[in-house]
């Protein structure tokens, strides 16, 4: 897939997104190589438009992955301090204790 084609293809998805009209909060996780570069917690109709906020926000670790995941309906949404901001683990361990990063969670599994 070409630059182009991808991008044309993340505007189709985004459209969708939009469409849809279920605004939610995300929790995004950068990493590289097994290191954790940074969270966020944004607001989106879906990952892709939560992903394209951060974006435009400025936050976007160099290189790596995003992860995003749905905030899940009836859980507290973080408090406005904590949003639309690159965190800290220490942050993100104060709001969510029993968070883990995927390596710790790949480590136990059995």
């Amino acid at each position: 897939m070409t630059p182009k084609e991808l991008s044309e293809q993340i505007s189709k998805m985004a459209g969708e997104e939009i469409d849809r009209k279920q605004w939610s909060f995300y929790y995004l996780s950068w990493a590289k190589d097994g290191t954790w570069l940074g969270g966020a917690f944004a607001p989106g109709y879906g990952p892709i438009t939560a992903r394209l906020r951060c974006s435009a926000m400025g936050i976007r670790p160099e290189g790596g992955e995003c992860l995003v995941v749905s905030i899940p309906t009836g859980q507290p949404v973080p408090p406005e301090e904590y949003r639309d901001r690159l965190l800290t683990k220490e942050e993100v361990l104060k709001l969510y204790p029993d968070s883990k990063t995927i390596g710790e969670f790949e480590k136990e599994k059995p």
